[in-house]
């Protein structure tokens, strides 16, 4: 069973496991299954100061993100709990006021770790935003384009359109608008005086149009302005994942029961638990899969499943168990099975890194 401390990592699969689709596999039938799972954040540092501050960040252009640092962080739920404690604003203005130093006197005079402790903050967010902006790029695409059509017709004497007779080469004019923006955030740890935690993070998007020759018509363009709110965003999110724990979508497979269920009564069952799991009812399923396994041992589907049923409950001792059990009875590689045994290995890696990163 997973610790207590552990139970947010695997989100519960009755509530999030959404069936994807049905597609036809070589051997057996396969069903798409989606679960969230908690990731531990990049930067294992960035986790382990809760109570900040945030300063006012240097904007580009008239392009900041302090408020939006603020919000993110504010907002951080791991385990349905706030995973920050942020200053609110008005607290760190009240004291900025009080000792009549200004947001840049204050970076400039080395003064953080002093506000920091006085704001009770084990930890103070600063930087910068290094890029914002947007430009358009011109281009011509070729376009082939019809300047005769065939007209024929039936045996009614009705004439009707029998496609182009005559083509033509030409160009269409085209924009391309392209946005990026860059932030620097840097965090200093208020019991150090150090920064513990700098990185860059970027966005770029794009938005295109093309003119066309035949109709003249063309497709709307993304404003500058919005793309470079997306752009933001993209940026934004790259933070988000550096700093905080990130319950992440996951497509996991399901399998048929392939050839190697002997009884017609445990492959009936097998398959009545396939139905359950395409329903979204993968808690059913797992429990029918247990009891095909008390009779059936020789189905490299069944013991993946049955790896599936751990994996998404958190014992991925056991899926690993189950999922290399799957392998040895293979004849062939199978993609879905070889997926989850590197999967689950790396899953294995990263649970001490997130262990560290729940604790309080």
């Amino acid at each position: 069973m997973s610790s207590p401390m552990l139970r947010s990592y695997w989100v519960s699969p009755l509530l999030l496991l959404t069936v994807v689709g049905m597609i036809a596999g070589c051997a057996a039938p396969v069903t798409k299954v989606g679960v969230n799972v908690l990731e531990p954040a990049k930067s294992s540092e960035a986790t382990r100061i809760r109570r900040v501050a945030v300063m006012q960040f240097e904007a580009k252009d008239r392009v900041d993100v302090t408020g939006d640092i603020e919000t993110m962080l504010a907002g951080i739920l791991v385990d349905e709990r706030r995973y920050f404690e942020v200053v609110e604003r008005r607290q760190l203005n009240a004291l900025l006021g009080e000792l009549r130093l200004g947001e840049r006197g204050l970076l400039e005079n080395s003064t953080v770790s002093q506000v920091g402790k006085m704001l009770g903050a084990n930890g103070v967010y600063l930087g910068k935003v290094t890029s914002a902006s947007w430009s358009d790029q011109r281009s011509n695409e070729r376009r082939s384009v019809c300047s005769q059509r065939e007209i024929k017709r039936d045996k009614k004497g009705k004439s009707y359109d029998a496609g182009c007779a005559r083509w033509r080469e030409t160009s269409a004019s085209c924009t391309t608008r392209i946005a990026t923006f860059e932030f620097l955030p840097k965090l200093v740890s208020i019991e150090t005086g150090t920064i513990v935690y700098s990185r860059a993070h970027s966005g770029e998007v794009t938005s295109k149009s093309c003119r066309e020759p035949d109709t003249g018509a063309s497709a709307p363009i993304t404003s500058g302005e919005q793309l470079l709110l997306n752009a933001k965003m993209v940026a934004m999110d790259s933070f988000r994942r550096d700093v905080a724990p990130m319950a992440t979508a996951r497509t996991l497979d399901v399998l048929g029961p392939g050839e190697r269920i002997g009884a017609p009564q445990m492959r009936e069952r097998f398959n009545n638990a396939s139905a359950f799991a395409k329903e979204g009812r993968l808690d059913r399923a797992c429990e029918m899969w247990r009891d095909v396994a008390v009779s059936e041992q020789n189905s490299p589907e069944l013991f993946y499943n049955l790896g599936v049923c751990a994996e998404v409950t958190g014992d991925l001792e056991s899926a690993s168990n189950f999922y290399a059990r799957a392998d040895r009875l293979l004849t062939q590689p199978n993609k879905s099975i070889s997926a989850a045994l590197v999967r689950v290995q790396a899953d294995q890696a990263s649970r001490a890194k997130l262990r560290t990163q729940l604790q309080r």
